[in-house]
């Protein structure tokens, strides 16, 4: 995979000699004709398809490995730290977020303004000024990001290569802590899959281009989002929902783990009903307060989080392709974006609310719940979808112990970077993406919360009766994915 990600990337688009250029490299439509500072579409699908196959030969090498010191150091130390010399030199060929991020940090740190109410367009003559490309638009981030932003931009200073590179170091960093941190909770968990469980993360194709290569900041917020999980599920409330704030402090995303993790925390079997309650209100109130704080400085009344408001965006969803049907039958776009956002927020919410259901009546273990989380939303509630958004799933894919839920969340990230080749055009990314992945949510939706046991996928052959083949490849892909020492 480094070798591919090299020649196909990084060697042929150094970011020292693209950084400054107005016309950036990108990845071309399928049918497009090549040019100079381009990737094309069949040489990204290529590129990616023989990535992923890497990815599952390794992960199906690597199923019978324990967690010794030397697998441990090769596998998840010395490999990464390749990955990510490999990648981070590379201009970020799929997305331009990473300008941006530098942009709003020199505001803050430069000009001494509010990023939360000032914008790129308001600064014409900074150098970095043509190389943003959202120069009108507030970013949905939180006071955290912000700080980190200012913090780059000052050690980046305004040679762009520097700049980029400084603000790289953020996701560079979450993404060897979140592969330390996947390894230590495996060990003291799972200790029979903490290097294959581990792997699922720190070799996805998806999390090292969008994390190393395009730099989004997904990767920083879902770290701390995945130590909310962890402590909710060893019992440690109060550290539970801090951590959770932070993460929501970096991108607000991460609060849609807000209900379940309280439901998770008020089930709690151990210890009194009154210190239950005094650890959920000490947590609570904890991360209530870290909000607070953090945005205290940056507080200029309700205009501060008017990079929250969206709900006209449409793009590269099942959302934005039931807005263009309403379109196309007469509704007039005022009441299509409205009926579009309802539907999908609607939709949402009824299948959130079924798998909350599930984790309180206890049907439904809290990593998969996680993970339902955002799958389901990234499915059916996101109006606006991007490929690096499945940073928040891979994690949890990683941590989950069962095979169906881990399933879910890989093949998720191996076809979302479909969406480069088809260049946001939302008709084949629905039939090529989505639609796959909403027949595999159907196959398995009882692992998203719908009512009904939960069944491994030999239980259900020995019911019997007739198969289609498409079933039956799901079924294989379910049982390749759980290692060897624990098929039932």
């Amino acid at each position: 995979m480094a070798g591919l990600f090299w020649g196909a990337f990084s060697e042929p688009f150094p970011l020292a000699e693209f950084c400054t250029r107005r016309h950036r490299a990108w990845v071309l439509l399928f049918w497009e004709r090549p040019r100079s500072s381009a990737v094309t579409g069949q040489t990204f699908l290529l590129v990616m398809a023989t990535a992923g196959l890497a990815y599952l030969a390794a992960l199906r090498l690597a199923q019978g490995l324990r967690s010794s010191p030397a697998a441990a150091v090769v596998l998840l130390g010395v490999v990464p730290l390749v990955l990510l010399a490999t990648l981070a030199p590379g201009y970020p060929l799929l997305s331009s977020d990473i300008f941006k991020y530098v942009f709003d940090g020199r505001i803050l740190a430069v000009y001494g303004q509010n990023p939360f109410l000032h914008v790129p367009a308001e600064f014409p003559d900074d150098r970095f000024y043509s190389m943003v490309y959202w120069r009108a638009v507030t970013n949905a981030h939180g006071p955290l990001w912000r700080l980190a932003e200012a913090g780059s931009a000052l050690v980046g200073g305004e040679r762009c290569t520097d700049a980029v590179l400084a603000m790289k170091v953020w996701p560079g960093l979450a993404y060897l802590g979140t592969t330390g941190a996947l390894f230590a909770l495996l060990r003291a968990w799972q200790p029979e899959r903490a290097v294959w469980g581990t792997m699922v993360y720190a070799w996805n194709p998806l999390v090292l281009l969008e994390a190393l290569q395009n730099g989004h900041n997904d990767v920083v917020a879902a770290l701390p989002a995945l130590g909310a999980v962890w402590a909710t599920l060893r019992g440690s409330v109060r550290w539970a929902f801090p951590l959770l704030a932070v993460a929501a402090l970096i991108k607000p995303l991460a609060l849609a783990l807000g209900p379940l993790l309280l439901l998770a925390a008020l089930r709690r079997p151990d210890g009194s009903v009154r210190a239950l309650r005094r650890d959920v209100a000490v947590g609570l109130g904890s991360g209530a307060g870290l909000v607070a704080l953090a945005y205290l400085p940056f507080w200029e009344g309700p205009a501060t989080l008017r990079g929250l408001a969206r709900g006209h965006l449409f793009s590269a969803s099942p959302a934005e392709l039931l807005l263009l049907a309403l379109q196309a039958a007469g509704l007039p776009l005022d009441r299509a974006l409205a009926a579009a956002s309802a539907a999908a927020s609607g939709l949402y919410l009824v299948l959130l609310m079924s798998l909350l259901l599930a984790a309180w009546s206890g049907r439904l273990p809290l990593p998969a719940a996680a993970l339902g989380v955002f799958f389901l939303y990234l499915l059916v509630g996101a109006q606006w979808f991007n490929p690096w958004y499945l940073l928040w799933l891979a994690p949890l894919a990683a941590l989950v112990p069962e095979g169906p839920p881990r399933a879910l969340g890989i093949a998720f990230t191996l076809l979302a970077p479909l969406t480069y080749p088809f260049q946001y055009e939302v008709v084949p990314i629905v039939l090529a993406v989505f639609a796959p992945m909403a027949l595999l949510a159907i196959r398995w939706h009882r692992w998203l919360g719908w009512p009904g046991p939960l069944a491994t996928g030999r239980s259900r052959r020995a019911r019997g009766g007739r198969r289609q083949w498409a079933s039956f490849l799901v079924e294989r892909g379910s049982w390749f994915l759980v290692p060897r020492g624990r098929r039932p």
